[in-house]
């Protein structure tokens, strides 16, 4: 057995204290990501001193971050048209900056960027692109090979962020993988077919 006094340290001149070690572990990969010893009082009376609390997780730091949800951006914007090309491209913010933030004691700064757009075409269709585009330079295009019919198709469009975040307080500073989340947005899309008649 040790020498118990070797857990003693100073806590002024006239006083001596316990040593009180902490050591975060990392809930994914069981690593240490730091330990801390403090000096408390010897007096069994006196309350513990408070752990520090974990770092706040990707999903509460997600929930804090404003990700946007997108907006339908085609052309033709009012209805498209069987066997023409439908245009797609995505309006807004592709980046975010945010922070700092206050989560549970500890400082985040937090940034995410777009990394991909899914558009679900109504119809069982579906095309994709890794950059937003614009009106004159659209991201993506389709053809729709039937008409919506009575009902219209149920045009939407998912962006998936990818997300980092720097996390700083008590005594140090870890660097987080977000991963990713997605939003989706969607409006209602017809699409009429254009028959050519034969005039004799």
């Amino acid at each position: 057995m040790g020498d118990p006094t070797s857990l003693l340290c100073p806590l002024s001149d006239t006083e001596v204290g316990v040593e009180y070690w902490e050591e975060l572990i990392d809930r994914t990969t069981g690593e240490a990501l730091f330990t801390r010893v403090r000096c408390v009082p010897l007096d069994p009376d006196a309350p513990a001193p408070e752990p520090t609390p974990d770092p706040p997780s990707p999903a509460s730091i997600w929930d804090a971050v404003p990700v946007p949800t997108p907006s339908v951006s085609v052309n033709p914007a009012g209805e498209g048209v069987t066997g023409l090309e439908t245009w797609l491209w995505l309006e807004g913010t592709t980046s975010l900056d945010v922070g700092p933030l206050s989560l549970d004691g500890w400082s985040v700064t937090a940034t995410a960027t777009v990394e991909r757009i899914v558009w679900d075409m109504g119809d069982g269709g579906s095309t994709s692109a890794a950059r937003a585009g614009g009106p004159f330079d659209p991201a993506a295009s389709y053809t729709y090979e039937t008409k919506s019919g009575a009902a219209p198709y149920t045009l939407s469009v998912t962006t998936r962020w990818r997300g980092s975040a720097t996390i700083s307080g008590f005594g140090v500073t870890l660097t987080e993988d977000l991963g990713t989340v997605t939003t989706t947005g969607s409006r209602a899309y017809d699409v009429d077919e254009i028959r050519s008649v034969l005039i004799e």
